[in-house]
């Protein structure tokens, strides 16, 4: 459980971080087959309804690929847990996501 919050959910690199991901001109830009054939086998391999290829910019958290789920190309990252993500330099995967005592772990101790 996460009990030490940063000072800030934006991380200190994040502007040379957007910087970095608009070089690849990827952000905002039609599905490709080869992003969804991923997150279409990380479904079925994890067994979970939802799977998603985030882009994290600085406003908002483009899907660049989604298996599930309801149909949108994005969040504003303050809507989304992926606009948090980029602090957590572990795996976050979900221990039970329905009904009480639903929680989240990582390969960290949060």
């Amino acid at each position: 459980m996460l009990t030490d919050f940063p000072d800030s959910l934006i991380p200190e690199h994040d502007a040379a971080r957007v910087r970095t991901l608009h070089q690849y001109q990827i952000v905002n830009t039609t599905p490709e087959l080869v992003f969804d054939n991923y997150t279409s086998w990380a479904a079925q391999l994890f067994g979970t309804p939802i799977a998603l290829i985030s882009l994290v910019d600085a406003d908002y958290v483009w899907f660049k690929s989604r298996t599930g789920g309801p149909d949108i190309t994005g969040l504003a990252r303050d809507e989304s847990i992926g606009g948090v993500l980029p602090n957590i330099n572990s795996a976050l995967v979900p221990k039970k996501t329905k009904g009480k005592g639903a929680e989240a772990s990582s390969s960290q101790d949060y």
